[in-house]
């Protein structure tokens, strides 16, 4: 049976060897592709996920691919994630909330400290979406009320995700899924055309039929919501009197650090396991499971800190690490209801074995400097290719190839055949 099919059969965990980075990302796609649904890979951390990404592109450039990222703050922190990784998670979560069941593979890249972060209830997200076509009707007013309460930011002039302006009967948007801001033209409460455009030159750029918003933010600010942050917040926090954010909050504005909050703002919080169903497959790269253990570890030293310093817990007025993420033990019970591959990239007894080998590492030879470098790799793939084998050398630009050829010509590596390819 090939790797792909032991992988796709998977319905627990298993300890999956000959698993370096790449190989891992290839033989979850293709045990994707055997299996249907979704599937879940788990970086350990943002660096290893940008590239898992782009892995995963040049391997399926057809295949759906969902980036979640964590935020890029610690467990805590008196600031808000960025706006450009709130926009990104939200995005993300909506296009996941909005799936339909019978929909196409999709593979979502998250972190390991994402995993382990509660969000916002599926249903949440899939009803704060909103969808706007050419030939549609909405209200200016309507329209400007989903902005404000889903996250975006009014500006004179929209250049960044969760952007937006309003000129006349012209509404800017840079929503969180698109690639670039689009320009709604009203007449009244018909949309006469939408238009994507240049955010540098606010220049056109095609027209659109239909574009589909997201929140661009994890809480919502609207009467229910708000209506049960008072509630939670009494519950949970005590007496708000002199608590500043608690009465920006009330007034509808977001200052640095609210997200710590996101509990009170909902009835529920659900996970990401929720966001991909219980059916799909999960792939947990080398060393994310104890980068998950080190940001609950993490956030649990975070909070004791907070409490030290404010001296009594409703004074420090943040919640337990229990409302935000998810339990060791929770986290162990999700993964072992499911199809987990566990990758190593080395060699193991028992579970599966993709076969795969960690490439040359030259780390050793660049940290002598009586070494050359250039004549250590030259010698490798002279054995390589001895063995039969293909060697492929990956650079920046044709001009780095081209130099690239000419300094391993001239430590012992003979033109056996050089072909460029221009990276598009």
């Amino acid at each position: 049976m090939s790797s792909a099919s032991l992988l796709s059969a998977l319905h627990s965990p298993a300890a999956v060897y000959g698993a370096p980075f790449g190989v891992d990302v290839l033989r979850l796609i293709e045990a994707l592709e055997n299996r249907g649904s979704a599937a879940l890979y788990v970086a350990r951390d943002d660096k290893q996920a940008a590239t898992a990404f782009k892995l995963a592109q040049f391997f399926r450039p057809s295949l759906e691919t969902i980036r979640l990222p964590g935020w890029d703050v610690l467990p805590y922190d008196r600031v808000s994630p960025s706006p450009a990784i709130a926009a990104a998670r939200c995005a993300a979560l909506a296009s996941l909330a909005q799936r339909p069941a019978n929909a196409e593979p999709c593979l979502v890249i998250t972190t390991a400290s994402s995993l382990v972060q509660r969000v916002p209830p599926v249903e949440t997200m899939r009803a704060s979406s909103l969808s706007v076509y050419t030939g549609g009707r909405i209200e200016q007013n309507a329209l400007t009320s989903y902005l404000s309460i889903n996250g975006y930011v009014r500006v004179a002039s929209v250049s960044e995700k969760g952007e937006y302006s309003i000129r006349g009967g012209k509404v800017d948007i840079y929503p969180p899924t698109g690639e670039e801001p689009v320009r709604l033209d009203l007449f009244g409460d018909e949309i006469e055309s939408i238009k994507a455009f240049d955010p540098e030159t606010q220049i056109s750029t095609r027209p659109l039929n239909r574009v589909a918003l997201a929140p661009v933010s994890e809480i919502l600010f609207n009467e229910d919501t708000l209506g049960l942050f008072r509630e939670r917040y009494l519950a949970e926090l005590g007496s708000p009197v002199g608590d500043p954010m608690y009465e920006a909050a009330r007034a509808e504005i977001r200052r640095g650090g609210i997200e710590g909050w996101l509990p009170l703002f909902h009835d529920h919080l659900d996970t990401l396991f929720d966001y991909i169903g219980p059916g799909a497959l999960i792939g947990l790269g080398a060393l994310s499971a104890e980068a998950a253990s080190e940001r609950l570890s993490q956030a649990k030293d975070y909070h004791a800190a907070r409490l030290e310093a404010a001296g009594e817990e409703r004074q420090a007025r943040v919640l337990s690490p229990q409302h935000l993420y998810l339990t060791e033990d929770q986290l162990a019970a999700a993964l072992q209801s499911r199809g987990v591959a566990r990758f190593h990239p080395g060699r193991g007894e028992g579970g599966v074995d993709l076969g795969g080998a960690q490439g040359r590492d030259f780390a050793p030879e660049r940290a002598q400097p009586e070494v050359n470098i250039f004549e250590v790799a030259a010698q490798h793939a002279k054995s390589i290719h001895g063995a039969g084998k293909t060697i492929v050398f990956g650079a920046w630009t044709d001009g780095s190839a081209s130099r690239l050829e000419g300094v391993l010509e001239d430590h012992g590596l003979p033109r056996i055949q050089w072909s460029y390819r221009r990276r598009e």
